[in-house]
């Protein structure tokens, strides 16, 4: 009796698949064969839904949040405009179920990633170098770069110019208002050399490379300000922050262009 039922479930399974709105070209026919024996055995869930489809008796949508699919809404749950109350709760379009609003999105603060790949120079003294310009405001870590007497000062300092050029052509934010996020250095490929020394020995040498990593943010002032341990460091980023509006108007008037960078060609580095 059990081999019964499953073969005429089985002879009955296109027509269900056409009815569960499967195409008959894209149904399987290995699955659909009127010889059980040769056929894959199929899961329980869709055993059910076969049987309910050959019997007439479509299976139930279930219930979502207490309201049940193709239900229709009574006419006292909606308002002027003809909305559901449960999309207003779900803030979804009736229609579409697209996101009706935007503005409750949180938008992620400003941040800009740039890197140098393949510098010579040591990673381990690039890391120096990037511990000292790690946290400071980007005004402040070009300064740094600037009148550091190290080679890697001025590759820091381009690599910042740089990030700060794209935030100011692609999001109109002057660089009074970021600061170094993260700065980072990570071993690049090496090259191994001969090691020429006295009474006619030799030994190996390694050139080691370093690549630059280097996101910058913009700046919560009033987060700034409110975690302030001292009244100095309170002072400063109050200044900071009047500097930052000051040069954004600036910028939005159009007389506050900064000068040009390197964009990234290292031309500050000295060719000695």
């Amino acid at each position: 009796q059990v081999v019964s039922m499953a073969a005429g479930v089985w002879r009955a399974a296109p027509a269900a698949w056409k009815t569960l709105g499967g195409g008959g070209a894209l149904a399987p026919r290995r699955f659909f064969s009127t010889n059980p024996s040769k056929a894959e055995l199929p899961s329980v869930a869709l055993r059910r839904r076969l049987a309910a489809a050959v019997s007439g008796d479509r299976p139930r949508p279930p219930l979502i949040q207490g309201v049940e699919r193709g239900a229709l809404p009574d006419a006292a749950d909606r308002d002027a405009s003809g909305r559901h109350k449960f999309h207003k709760k779900h803030r979804s379009s009736p229609a579409t179920g697209s996101p009706l609003d935007v503005a409750a999105v949180p938008v992620a603060p400003l941040s800009i990633s740039q890197s140098f790949k393949n510098i010579s120079y040591s990673p381990w003294r690039m890391n120096l170098l990037a511990k000292q310009l790690r946290g400071l405001t980007v005004p402040e870590a070009i300064g740094q770069g600037k009148f550091s007497a190290k080679k890697g000062g001025a590759i820091a300092k381009s690599l910042i110019e740089k990030a700060s050029d794209v935030a100011l052509r692609n999001h109109g934010v002057a660089r009074e208002s970021l600061f170094v996020d993260t700065l980072f250095v990570t071993q690049g490929p090496g090259r191994k050399r001969i090691k020429m020394m006295g009474r006619g020995r030799t030994g190996l040498s390694f050139i080691r490379s370093s690549h630059l990593h280097l996101t910058i943010s913009a700046i919560d002032f009033e987060k700034r300000v409110g975690e302030a341990p001292n009244g100095s460091q309170r002072r400063r980023w109050q200044r900071l922050a009047e500097e930052a509006a000051s040069a954004q108007a600036a910028l939005q008037r159009g007389d506050g262009a900064p000068e040009p960078a390197t964009d990234g060609r290292l031309a500050d580095l000295d060719p000695l």
